[in-house]
């Protein structure tokens, strides 16, 4: 489990968390379904803005073997849900911008 105010990581079932005394969230939502890299990117963006990630592959062997396309690379992306409608608004907002132009000369 991951602490949504410390992000510290703490055993599953536990109803706070050891470091802080934080109360574990409700339950966690799936956000999104992507590939690598972009599991990644996504969380780094999320976790600047505050939200909490936490990625879980639909098989482990996908990031052992490297695999980045298919089925066994999926990842989803979940977030807290009291904090979904939130990440859900910032991916659609990140989504919607235009590129940088330093990355469109490339």
């Amino acid at each position: 489990m991951l602490c949504t105010n410390c992000r510290q990581h703490y055993a599953d079932g536990l109803m706070r968390c050891p470091s802080c005394g934080q109360p574990a969230p409700a339950s966690w939502d799936i956000l999104t379904t992507v590939y690598p890299p972009q599991d990644d990117i996504i969380k780094s963006w999320l976790e600047s803005c505050g939200i909490p990630v936490i990625l879980r592959s639909r098989e482990g062997i996908g990031r052992v073997q490297g695999l980045s396309i298919g089925p066994l690379a999926e990842v989803r992306v979940m977030v807290p849900r009291d904090r979904l409608s939130e990440a859900r608004e910032l991916l659609a907002a990140r989504d919607a911008q235009p590129p940088d132009e330093d990355q469109s000369r490339e």
